[in-house]
C-alpha cells in the first residue's frame, strides 16, 4: 500500500552518484546523454537484474521518459524471481498506474453531475511566486536576503492532482460519489493518509485487491500504488479502479452533453462543472414550489427558460502571462431563453480596434451589428426613427479609449470613441445633426470647422468643453480633445494601434477565438490619472506601488453564440512586488543598517 520511495529502489552505485559533487554529477550526466544513442548497441548484450534495473530508473528519473522506463522495469521483472526482478515489478506497477492516472477526469463515471479538480498546485504557485519576485534573489534586506525556496513550495504544495465527482443528488440523502487524490510527490501527505486511515477506518474487503478501509460507516477508502480512492459505496470506487486499467465502463470525459465546458479544463489550476440536465426534475419541483409564492418569479422563470440550461462551469488559470477566470454557461440548442437572446451580440472585429491608439491607458469596445449594405432612403435628411437605425443596422462596432495624462492637462482626459459603421455618411449626418442641436439647445457656441492631422473636423461645445468631430476611414471618430482625435487618426495610419500595443498583447491575443465585448486597463499608464490628486506620504506610496505595475493589466471579456455565455477575466503582467516587501519589513524591523541589531515590533 505504501509507496516504495526512491531510496529503497535505487541501487547504491546511483545513490552514490547522487551524493557526488554538482560538478561531478553534471559530468557523468552529460557523459551518459552522449552514449545514450548506443543504448540500443548496448540492449543487445547480457545485462544483469541490477544493471538493468539500474538502466530503468534512470529512464525514469533521470531520462525523463516514463514509458521506456516502464517497458524496460517489465523486462527485468522477468528476469527471474530475485530481489531485482521483484523491486521492478512492484515499480513497473507503480509507473503503469501513474501514467494511466494522468487524467483524473478519465477514471469519473460518466454521470458524474458535479465536478471539480485541482491540478498541480505547487508548480502554479511557485510561478505566482517568482513572478511576485519572492522566490530567486528574493528581498533585499540590506546584507540578507530573504527568498522562499522552490523546494519549501513542492513540499508544502507537491500534491500532484485531486478531483471529486458527485453521481447522486436527490435531496433526500446524503450526495453520492467518489474523489481521487493523487500525493504525487508529496510522501508526507501519503504517510499521513497510511496512518490515519488503519487507525480511523475498519478493514474490509479489499476492492480491486487493494487494502481498504470503511470510514464512519459511510465512506469507502482504498489506498493504491499512487492514489487514494475514496466513495459512497463499493461500487463507485470500484469503477475508479476498473477505469484505471482500461477495463471499465464510459468515464466522464465521454459525456458529449459535456464537451464544450470540459474544454475549459485546458491548463487549469481548479475547475469545476455542473450537469443540470439530470438534476432538472428536482429543481424544477423546488422552482415550481417557489414559483406558487411568487408569481414574478414564475414570470422570470418563463423569460430565462431554467430548463434549458444544460451546464455550469468554470476555471482558474495562473501561467507565465498572469491569472485568469473564465465562466460559462451552456443552454440546450432549442432553448426559449428570451433574457439570453435579448443581450445576444454579434463577434468582436479586430479591424474595429485599429483606431485606439497603441499606448492607451483603458479601453472598452463593443460588437453591435454585423457588416453589410443598408437600404438607403435617398433623401439625405434626418429622421426619429435613424436613430434606432443607426444602434440596430448601422453601428457596427463601438470602442472607447482613455490616454494617459499629461503634466498639465485638465480634468477632462484626453479619450475617444471610434464608431465602425457600415453606411458613413448615415451616420455622419446623423450624428452631426443630433450634436449640433444639444450644443444649441444648451446655448453653446456654433459647430466649428477645424483642422486636425491634416483632416477637416467638427467641434462642438457643451459647458465649455469640446467635442471633436471626425468621419474617416470607413469610421466616425469622436474625441474629447485635438490630441484624443489625432491619436486615432495616427492609428489608422501608422499602424501602431492596440493591435500592436505590447501592454495589451495578452488582451488582444485573448480574442483569437472569437468575442463580443472586451474591456482592457493597463495599470501603470493609470497612474497619470490617480496621482496628481494625491499630496504628500500618500502620493509617495501610491507611486511606489502604481510604479511595480508598470506592466500589469486587468481584462475582462464577454463571449456568446448561440447556446453558450463565457465571460473571462484576467491579470497579466504580475508585479515584482520584492523591493516593495523589502523596504516595509526594513521599515517595520527598525533596521539601522546594524545586520546584528534588529528590533522587531
Amino acid at each position: 500500500m505504501i509507496p516504495l520511495s526512491a531510496t529503497e529502489t535505487t541501487p547504491k552505485s546511483m545513490l552514490a552518484h547522487r551524493n557526488r559533487p554538482a560538478s561531478r554529477a553534471r559530468i557523468v550526466s552529460t557523459l551518459a546523454c552522449l552514449l545514450l544513442p548506443l543504448g540500443a548497441v548496448s540492449q543487445a548484450f547480457p545485462q544483469s537484474p541490477e544493471e538493468a534495473y539500474e538502466h530503468a530508473f534512470w529512464l525514469e528519473h533521470e531520462g525523463e521518459q516514463p514509458e521506456a522506463a516502464l517497458e524496460a522495469y517489465l523486462r527485468v521483472s522477468q528476469m527471474g524471481t530475485g530481489e531485482w526482478a521483484a523491486r521492478a515489478e512492484r515499480r513497473a506497477a507503480g509507473l503503469g498506474e501513474r501514467l494511466a492516472s494522468a487524467d483524473l477526469a478519465a477514471l469519473m463515471p460518466e454521470d458524474t453531475i458535479v465536478y471539480a479538480e485541482l491540478n498541480q498546485p505547487g508548480e502554479r504557485i511557485e510561478t505566482v511566486l517568482g513572478q511576485l519576485g519572492l522566490t530567486g534573489q528574493g528581498i533585499d534586506l540590506g546584507d540578507r536576503r530573504l527568498a522562499i525556496s522552490p523546494i519549501l513550495v513542492h513540499e508544502l504544495l507537491g500534491l500532484r492532482a485531486a478531483a471529486i465527482g458527485l453521481t447522486s443528488l436527490d435531496g433526500s440523502s446524503p450526495p453520492g460519489g467518489v474523489a481521487v487524490l493523487d500525493p504525487g510527490d508529496l510522501d508526507v501527505l501519503r504517510g499521513l493518509l497510511d496512518t490515519a486511515l488503519p487507525a480511523g477506518g475498519r478493514a474490509t474487503e479489499p476492492i480491486g485487491g487493494f487494502e481498504t478501509w470503511l470510514v464512519e460507516d459511510m465512506l469507502w477508502v482504498t489506498a493504491t500504488h499512487n492514489l487514494i480512492v475514496a466513495g459512497t459505496a463499493p461500487a463507485l470506487v470500484e469503477g475508479v479502479l476498473s477505469r484505471l486499467k482500461g477495463s471499465g465502463d464510459g468515464n466522464f470525459l465521454e459525456n458529449e452533453d459535456l464537451a464544450s465546458s470540459l474544454a475549459l479544463r485546458d491548463g487549469s489550476l481548479v475547475f469545476g462543472c455542473v450537469h443540470l440536465e439530470p438534476v432538472m426534475p428536482q429543481l424544477r419541483m423546488l422552482l415550481a414550489m417557489a414559483a406558487r409564492e411568487e408569481p414574478e418569479f414564475g414570470a422570470a422563470l418563463e423569460l430565462l427558460d431554467v430548463e434549458s440550461t444544460r451546464a455550469l462551469a468554470g476555471r482558474i488559470q495562473v501561467n507565465s502571462s498572469g491569472l485568469g477566470i473564465d465562466l460559462a454557461l451552456e443552454l440546450d440548442e432549442e432553448h426559449r431563453n428570451l433574457a439570453f437572446d435579448m443581450v445576444r451580440l454579434p463577434i468582436l472585429g479586430r479591424d474595429g480596434l485599429k483606431s485606439i491608439p497603441a499606448g492607451s491607458a483603458a479601453f472598452a469596445s463593443l460588437a453591435l451589428n454585423p457588416l453589410g449594405e443598408l437600404p438607403s432612403d435617398g433623401t439625405g435628411r434626418v429622421g426619429a426613427m435613424d436613430i434606432g437605425r443607426e444602434l440596430f443596422g448601422n453601428l457596427v462596432q463601438a470602442s472607447a479609449y482613455v490616454l494617459p495624462a499629461q503634466a498639465g492637462s485638465g480634468m477632462v482626459p484626453d479619450a475617444g470613441l471610434a464608431l465602425r459603421v457600415n453606411d458613413l455618411e448615415r451616420s455622419t449626418r446623423l450624428w452631426t445633426t443630433l450634436l449640433g442641436v444639444a450644443a444649441l439647445a444648451e446655448g453653446g457656441a456654433a459647430p466649428l470647422a477645424v483642422e486636425v492631422g491634416g483632416h477637416e473636423a467638427t467641434r462642438y461645445t457643451f459647458a465649455d468643453l469640446p467635442l471633436f468631430v471626425l468621419p474617416h476611414a470607413g469610421e466616425l471618430l469622436l474625441a474629447t480633445s485635438v490630441r484624443g482625435l489625432e491619436a486615432a487618426v495616427e492609428a489608422e495610419h501608422s499602424g501602431r494601434s492596440l493591435l500592436d500595443d505590447d501592454g495589451f498583447q495578452n488582451v488582444v491575443d485573448s480574442m483569437a477565438d472569437g468575442g463580443n465585448a472586451l474591456i482592457g486597463l493597463h495599470l501603470g499608464r493609470v497612474a497619470g490619472f490617480v496621482l496628481p490628486n494625491l499630496e504628500g506620504q500618500e502620493r509617495e506610496e501610491a507611486a511606489a506601488a502604481l510604479d511595480l505595475m508598470g506592466g500589469t493589466t486587468l481584462s475582462v471579456g464577454l463571449r456568446q453564440d448561440v447556446a453558450s455565455l463565457t465571460f473571462s477575466a484576467a491579470l497579466a503582467g504580475i508585479p515584482d512586488v520584492s523591493g516593495l516587501l523589502g523596504a516595509w519589513i526594513r521599515q517595520e524591523a527598525n533596521m539601522d543598517g546594524n545586520a546584528d541589531q534588529v528590533a522587531w515590533r
